[in-house]
């Protein structure tokens, strides 16, 4: 914790936040991929939510709702890692091109929670600070 305070990096950014939520997308992989009563389930466009999307648009709204996301990340040490900020959602996007389609519709909904979740809360610390 000293390296971490004197070095003013916080263990809880980058890339700890995704390896928590691992165990949850190997369960969705194995729900989505050996669930019968999900053959056939059906979202706008994707006609089976086991099968990856045939217009590739789940992964690519996933990848820019990500990039999205983490444009509205406080900027400390992460201007040094710019680099890794542009090519993780674009990894992450091909990768989920051969996903089912409920693992990236999935992500996608949480990346749209989370940056609501963001902006409401930018909204209230701008509001307290002008007070």
């Amino acid at each position: 914790m000293e390296l971490y305070r004197k070095h003013k990096v916080n263990p809880f950014s980058g890339c700890l936040p995704l390896l928590i939520q691992m165990p949850v997308f190997f369960a969705l992989y194995a729900v989505f991929t050996t669930t019968p009563e999900l053959r056939g389930a059906r979202f706008l466009w994707v006609k089976n939510l086991v099968q990856p999307d045939p217009y590739f648009l789940l992964p690519i709204l996933m990848g820019v709702t990500l990039f999205i996301q983490q444009r509205f990340q406080p900027q400390t040490m992460e201007q040094q890692r710019g680099m890794t900020n542009i090519i993780f959602p674009i990894l992450i996007t091909f990768l989920f091109m051969n996903f089912p389609a409920g693992m990236a519709l999935y992500l996608f909904t949480y990346n749209i929670v989370s940056l609501i979740q963001t902006i409401l809360i930018r909204r209230e610390e701008l509001r307290k600070a002008q007070k």
